[in-house]
């Protein structure tokens, strides 16, 4: 009997193509990242974070991280929206001092463009 031949794994790698991320129109549509994907439409929905030092170049802003969300592809340029930001957990730390409270106060806004908010 003969044997059955094996066959070639294909690599996935390869068939994968680089898209450049490209941040919102209010930071400038500059370029914060790349990453890969094998179809545009897998990059919909994917989140980057990026500190605003990035974006600035200003080090004084490395404590406050960004979120994008990829919306929209065209060509081989992934065009986001801000999703959220926070402050790094070290930061936070060091502006609360002992024998006091933190007050955290939650609320949910509209702009007037429509866009919902939640402001902590």
């Amino acid at each position: 009997m003969a044997r059955a031949r094996a066959k070639r794994k294909v690599d996935t790698w390869k068939t994968k193509k680089w898209y450049d991320i490209y941040a919102p129109k209010m930071f400038g549509e500059i370029k914060i990242g790349e990453t890969v994907a094998s179809n545009p439409e897998n990059l919909i929905g994917r989140v980057i974070e990026v500190t605003l030092k990035d974006i600035t170049g200003e080090f004084t802003k490395q404590h406050i991280k960004l979120k994008f969300q990829i919306h929209e592809v065209k060509g081989d340029k992934a065009y986001t929206k801000l999703k959220g930001h926070e402050l790094s957990r070290e930061y936070m730390r060091s502006q609360i001092r002992r024998k006091t409270t933190r007050v955290e106060g939650i609320v949910d806004v509209v702009t007037k463009d429509g866009q919902k908010l939640r402001v902590r």
